[in-house]
């Protein structure tokens, strides 16, 4: 008999393993708490959540005749999560192994990575929760036909689709922030952020998809990968990766609440808890916080040193004051 897979991730164990070992510590948003050495194989992840009925391969069957019950969860773990672990490996060998500011990675293999960021991106709970807000679909019948559930299975078959977004990934700057503060990156069940970069708003927030310029993918603990639709300076081609190195821990606490705030129930980190500097940034912290006016400096003034990187234009005496005055807000953020 055929062997099912029942427990399927909408966020790859490959990709997890990252951020702890065969466990993970979680804190989950819905029941406010945390839960510790949570064995990787059981977060992320629901009974049948890519699974076809019988009748959703009826209704399929014109444009998909041969659909199987678990065409996407073969598709995602025989062939995306198979190469997925072997090319983030690459990529931190390529990180570690580096002699420049940048990485040379093959145009193919960029491609391959845009493509697996594009599934992670869709293959989501978040994604599907919020699917009848995203526009996909022409055809007004099929959105009101269909459910959310089928739509989203839909959307995951759509090759045109996920080709489209990867080459609007690949058109876009790509940088590396290689993390060497003691701090580690958080993941979450939803891993992959868009922000609009003007605003500081993510899709989570504005529910628009649309609408970003710049995305946030952590690989690792100590790794990230920032894409933005920027000008950026002649040393970026389609060959090159341009390496960041993060020395200053609010911009890995910005992140980290960025992803607490992107994450549709649980985040998943090494450390015990979530930190007092991210809940800070987020304004759940009972001991101090942010103001409006502080948030939206510190915002300006971490684009600030991103466009600085973009544009080849590294002024070390900007970028000093730029990290004193984030560790003076951070003081004042205190009092």
């Amino acid at each position: 008999m055929k062997r099912t897979n029942k427990q399927q991730h909408y966020v790859p164990k490959s990709y997890l393993y990252r951020f702890g070992s065969k466990k993970i510590n979680l804190f989950d948003k819905e029941k406010k708490e945390y839960r510790k050495n949570q064995p990787i194989n059981r977060v992320a992840c629901q009974d049948a959540f890519y699974d076809f009925s019988e009748e959703e391969r009826e209704t399929l069957k014109k444009d998909f005749p041969n659909l199987t019950p678990q065409f996407i969860e073969n598709m995602f773990s025989n062939i995306l999560e198979t190469n997925l672990k072997k090319q983030l490996d690459k990529i931190e060998m390529a990180i570690y192994q580096r002699a420049e500011e940048q990485v040379v990675l093959s145009p193919h293999f960029k491609k391959s990575i845009a493509i697996q960021i594009t599934y992670q991106l869709f293959r989501t709970k978040s994604f599907r929760e919020n699917f009848s807000q995203y526009v996909f679909f022409d055809d007004d019948k099929t959105m009101n036909s269909l459910s959310n559930s089928t739509l989203h299975k839909m959307l995951l078959l759509d090759v045109d689709a996920i080709n489209s977004w990867s080459n609007k990934l690949l058109n876009m700057n790509w940088i590396i922030n290689y993390n060497k503060t003691e701090l580690d990156y958080y993941t979450s069940d939803n891993p992959v952020i868009l922000q609009d970069k003007n605003t500081g708003k993510t899709c989570v927030e504005t529910k628009n998809i649309y609408e970003f310029n710049r995305l946030f993918y952590p690989i690792s603990r100590k790794i990230l990968i920032t894409i933005e639709d920027s000008f950026a300076s002649a040393v970026f081609n389609a060959k090159e990766l341009g390496v960041l190195d993060i020395e200053e821990k609010y911009m890995v606490n910005y992140h980290n609440a960025l992803q607490y705030n992107n994450a549709f129930r649980n985040v998943f980190f090494d450390q015990e808890e979530v930190s007092e500097e991210v809940l800070k940034i987020i304004g759940e912290s009972s001991k101090s916080t942010f103001t409006k006016k502080q948030v939206d400096e510190l915002d300006q003034l971490t684009n600030e040193m991103q466009e600085m990187y973009l544009k080849n234009n590294m002024n070390q005496e900007r970028m000093q004051e730029i990290i004193e005055r984030i560790k003076t807000i951070e003081k004042e953020s205190m009092n």
